[in-house]
């Protein structure tokens, strides 16, 4: 016996009880999570949590009811039970709709920190789309001023130069901000820029590139390193007749690619601080925005020569 009842009454008064308080609760944290209550809507939510405890021990009784209907001491007991039935049912649904509230809040904090990031995302891959849309314009313009002047004069290196351009642009378009190439792949593609301007600046344009063969197979974003050298040879070259060498290195330092592109500079030819042009800027904020950032490009003068030095995390 317990509590008076045999264990089979015991049980399916359990089954009966729980049961019900189970489908009700379920329904609560359902109803919540998909209505989340305002702060003036709390107080109705409180009486509809009393209403489903009422609910609950009538549908209770009235089943229990007409299973013990000629059991009059089960029947005594299940009225004198019926007050704290109703205070269990209460704190029962109650508590389940806090639940609900809980759930339905962390569901709406999640959504919105996805939304959030979307934005974020869509916003950074817009700019970084419009940086890149902005680097192209410089060096092509150039370009085809050159095989404009190169048409007259030697008709077949101005052929030459446009197969290098039509190689040049063909590499550009397939890259992407969010593809990461080799070390080793940038520095074949920046060899058919520099192929290029060559042909603009002939002898005058020398170039010298050290790469590190622990440093080939890292990857960086792509078409990190020909803006800068765009500007190498911008600030080097555009000042003075002289031959320039421009020069790259790369090597693993603390964990990071390292790479420094250096030119020489003609510091009474210009007001300006040297290398400070739009390719700088431009692959600082994509560094930023690849990496968050803001310490991954650093500019050095010593002398007459001005190095612009890009890390590259390793572990990203």
């Amino acid at each position: 016996m317990i509590y008076g009842l045999d264990l089979p009454t015991a049980v399916v008064e359990s089954l009966v009880s729980n049961v019900i308080l189970a489908g009700i609760c379920a329904g609560v944290v359902y109803a919540v999570r998909f209505s989340m209550p305002s702060t003036g809507r709390v107080l109705s939510f409180m009486i509809s949590a009393v209403l489903a405890s009422f609910i609950w021990v009538w549908a209770t009784g009235q089943i229990l009811s007409e299973l013990y209907v000629d059991r009059s001491n089960y029947l005594d007991f299940l009225s004198d039970t019926m007050a704290i039935r109703t205070i269990i049912g209460i704190l029962m649904i109650t508590l389940f709709m806090l639940f609900g509230w809980v759930v339905h809040v962390a569901r709406e904090n999640l959504d919105e920190a996805r939304r959030l990031h979307e934005i974020s995302k869509i916003s950074k891959e817009t700019e970084l789309l419009n940086l890149r849309q902005q680097l192209q314009p410089h060096f092509l313009f150039n370009t085809l001023n050159s095989v404009s002047a190169l048409a007259g004069s030697d008709p077949a290196l101005a052929k030459k130069m446009i197969h290098q351009l039509s190689d040049f642009l063909r590499g550009t378009i397939r890259q992407s901000d969010e593809r990461k190439n080799t070390l080793e792949e940038e520095i074949e593609h920046l060899k058919l820029y520099l192929e290029i301007e060559k042909v603009r600046f002939g002898n005058r344009l020398q170039t010298s590139i050290h790469v590190a063969p622990d440093t080939l197979q890292i990857k960086l974003p792509s078409l990190l390193l020909q803006p800068l050298v765009e500007n190498a040879i911008k600030f080097g070259l555009y000042d003075t007749l002289d031959e320039v060498l421009i020069s790259i290195y790369s090597s693993v330092e603390n964990d990071h690619l390292v790479i420094k592109i250096t030119n020489p500079f003609d510091h009474l030819a210009r007001k300006q601080v040297p290398g400070t042009g739009f390719g700088i800027s431009s692959v600082t904020r994509r560094l930023y925005l690849l990496y968050g950032r803001n310490d991954l490009l650093a500019t050095h003068v010593h002398e007459n020569n001005f190095t612009v030095t890009i890390k590259i995390p390793l572990a990203s």
